[in-house]
């Protein structure tokens, strides 16, 4: 089932973690094929990312200001307080240590992740 244009001014408005995306524009124009600002991809996490703090993911779409993503470790979602940010087209998400609020990346973990303009 998709979204009506309606509901995605609606969302649009609604969606204050998006910034200054258009997020219901963003889910409407994925649905409908036709993504211009849209970018979306995988992420295999390496040792050398679970080694350090935080891994930079290059979404090729330099005008993104939103973004989402869903982790996976060992095939199933993995609900866990990651710090995320976008700058200038490159999704960071960090990491932490058993001694911070938020979860250690780990080898192997799978980053699936949309930028939007």
């Amino acid at each position: 089932m998709g979204i009506t244009t309606g509901q995605a001014t609606k969302l649009n408005k609604s969606n204050r973690a998006a910034q200054d995306a258009s997020l219901g524009t963003a889910i409407y124009n994925l649905q409908s094929g036709s993504h211009v600002g849209i970018t979306a991809g995988s992420y295999l996490v390496t040792s050398s990312d679970s080694a350090g703090s935080s891994i930079s993911i290059v979404t090729g779409n330099p005008g993104a200001k939103g973004f989402t993503t869903q982790e996976f470790r060992s095939g199933s979602p993995v609900f866990i307080n990651r710090y995320a940010t976008i700058d200038t087209g490159s999704l960071v998400i960090t990491g932490g240590s058993a001694s911070s609020p938020w979860a250690k990346i780990t080898t192997a973990d799978v980053v699936n992740w949309i930028a939007f303009a």
